[in-house]
Formats: structure tokens, C-alpha cells, sequence
């Protein structure tokens, strides 16, 4: 059970659409009536490229003709508490926007001459009569539409729906290895059910991609063990230590922090990069060498780490990658990973 609806986050925590004043109203179970931020117009300042910069040629093929986009939330927060994301500042509780809301939203998308919606949920497809009706909604709109979801929330009669209602693009949060430390960072997903949505999405949507997260690196492992034998193809990008994640908080309190310290913060996730870096292409160093590695550059001065830093590509991932990784637990299917610059 996904418990209550609660009520949605303020209109300034969430940055990329919503001006104006609070505007219609959200119910929360059937009992408490609480306003909601409404969009009151669109322009072509939030013009938004379909994932211009991660699609490949091949990709953008099937991807369609969509070339001008625009990025709408049909709800806020969520009712999951992964230990890695940073939606409790900001964004925690769990909210469906009212649907008059969205449709008016749509229908100015549609004058305005846009043809694709990406849906910046946190979780879009949580199955209610909302969802199917903002599909309903889409469908009538013809606008295409992506969208941010959880795998393991879709069977193949849900990635049809979705199809149907104009999707063309998913990207699914599959993000740990094993079942146990999902349950150990409060994900609560299993990682054979979200293999089984992935896949039914390739076989109904055209672009899927699903997002993985790098656990396996050193302090990490120390403060969330698990099976270092369940491990990705390759060695998946790093999970930053975000401020005001429970992750984030673990972090500096492994180094004797008790609140977040904005610079070593910055300077370990640099750190993350060259140690992710390290795991693909010198995967037989020793774990003391790295451990040695991390320990001169967490004691460099910020401007010498920065230097160093300034050395590594912006993104981890390289190509070839994705042809590389191909499935949820490493085998089957021409999946994709995620691009880091999506």
C-alpha cells in the first residue's frame, strides 16, 4: 500500500514550471481540501529539446518526429524513501495534481505548437484512476510523451496502455544490484520484477532506459553492505552523496561530520568520479591501492583536488557502454543504461 495522498509541495519547490499564485484544488482522502500551484502560462522559454543531447542516431529514429518539447509534472513528491534521493528538503510528501490543472496545461502545450511532454515525476506511472486519466487526457491531446517510473510498477498490460496513450520514451529507476540492499536503502523494489517491466516497455515503447546506481564503491560498501559478488557488467556511474539524503547524512557522518560540509562534499564526489573511473579500467587494483588513492586526494587542498579533478571527463559513462551493459542483472536483452547527461 502506497498509504495517504498528501499535500503537494509549495509552488517555489518546484523550480521549472509553476509561477503565479496557488490556483485550484487537490483532495486528500476524500476529507481535506488543500490548494495546488497551477501553471498560468506557457511560453517558448521552457522550450525543451526531446533528450537532444542522449538519444543516438538509431534511437532518434524510432524516437519519432518530436522536436519540441516541454516538461510537466501530473503529480509531486513520492511515496517511496530511497536513502540515496534527495526529495526530503524539498519535494518529500506525495501528491496528484488536479487533472483540470493538467488538461489546461496540455491544451496550451498543443496550441503552442509543442508535439512531446516529458512528465519530471518522481514516479509518473503509479497505477489510480488519476494516472489512467491523465493517459486518457494524452491520448486525446496527440501530444507524445517520456516519462520518469519504476520498472517494477508495469506488466505488459501497462506498457501497452502507456504505448497507446503516446509513449515513446521511458526512463526506469532500477538503480541497486540486489534485492536485499533495495530493502537495506528503503527502495523496496525486486530486482526480478523490475527486469520483467523493463523488458515488457522495450517490447511496447520505443526508447527505454533504465538508471543504475553505484553502490560498489568503498564507503559506500561500508555503509550499506552487500554481496560484492553481485556487481553490473560494468561499473555504473556513482551516486553523489546529495545534501539532505539519508545517504548524504551516512556519508558525513562516516567521516565525523555531523551536519553536511558543502566542500568536501564537492571534493569527495570528484573523488566518486576517479574511483568509478579506477573500478572499469584498472579492475584488478587492489582495494588498498584505492583505498591509499582516496585517502591522498580527500587530503589534498580543494584547489589541487580540483585540478586533478578538472583532468576526468565531465561523465563517467564512455561509449560503447551501452552496448556493453545490456540488462537489468547483466544478461539478455539489448537494454540500455542511462546516460548520464539525460
Amino acid at each position: 500500500m502506497l498509504g495517504p495522498t498528501l499535500e503537494l509541495a509549495a509552488p517555489a519547490e518546484s523550480p521549472y514550471l509553476y509561477n503565479g499564485n496557488d490556483q485550484g484544488i487537490i483532495r486528500v482522502d476524500g476529507a481535506v481540501d488543500l490548494p495546488v500551484a497551477d501553471l498560468q502560462v506557457l511560453s517558448s522559454s521552457i522550450d525543451y529539446p526531446p533528450h537532444a543531447w542522449s538519444l543516438s542516431d538509431e534511437e532518434r529514429t524510432v524516437f519519432g518526429n518530436n522536436s519540441r518539447g516541454i516538461l510537466l509534472e501530473a503529480s509531486r513528491g513520492c511515496p517511496w524513501a530511497c536513502a540515496y534521493c534527495a526529495k526530503a528538503p524539498v519535494r518529500d510528501r506525495y501528491g496528484r495534481r488536479p487533472l483540470d490543472s493538467i488538461a489546461r496545461e496540455v491544451a496550451q502545450a498543443v496550441e503552442l505548437g509543442y508535439d512531446y511532454v516529458f512528465f519530471i515525476d518522481e514516479t509518473f506511472n503509479i497505477a489510480s484512476d488519476h494516472q489512467e486519466d491523465v493517459l486518457s487526457l494524452l491520448e486525446r491531446s496527440g501530444l507524445s510523451f517520456g516519462f520518469q517510473g519504476r520498472p517494477d510498477l508495469i506488466n505488459d498490460n501497462r506498457a501497452r496502455r502507456l504505448a497507446s496513450a503516446g509513449c515513446v520514451y521511458a526512463e526506469l529507476g532500477v538503480d541497486v544490484v540486489g534485492d536485499l540492499l533495495s530493502k537495506d536503502m528503503g527502495r523496496r523494489q525486486h530486482l526480478e520484477q523490475a527486469d520483467l517491466g523493463v523488458i515488457a516497455c522495450r517490447d511496447a515503447i520505443p526508447v527505454v532506459r533504465f538508471n543504475r546506481l553505484n553502490m560498489s564503491t568503498l564507503d559506500y560498501v561500508d555503509i550499506y553492505p552487500h554481496d560484492m559478488s553481485l556487481t553490473w557488467d560494468i561499473p555504473v556511474d556513482p551516486i553523489y552523496p546529495y545534501p539532505g539524503s539519508p545517504l548524504g547524512s551516512a556519508l558525513m557522518a562516516h567521516y565525523g561530520r555531523s551536519q553536511f560540509d558543502w566542500d568536501f562534499g564537492e571534493q569527495y564526489s570528484w573523488w566518486l568520479r576517479m574511483e568509478v573511473r579506477l573500478q572499469r579500467e584498472q579492475p584488478s587494483l587492489p582495494t588498498s591501492a584505492i583505498r591509499e588513492l582516496q585517502q591522498a586526494f580527500l587530503g589534498m587542498n580543494k584547489s589541487a583536488a580540483a585540478a586533478l579533478a578538472g583532468l576526468l571527463p565531465t561523465t563517467t559513462t564512455t561509449g560503447g557502454i551501452h552496448e556493453l551493459n545490456k540488462s537489468v542483472k547483466g544478461v539478455g536483452g539489448e537494454l540500455h543504461i542511462r546516460d548520464t547527461r539525460s
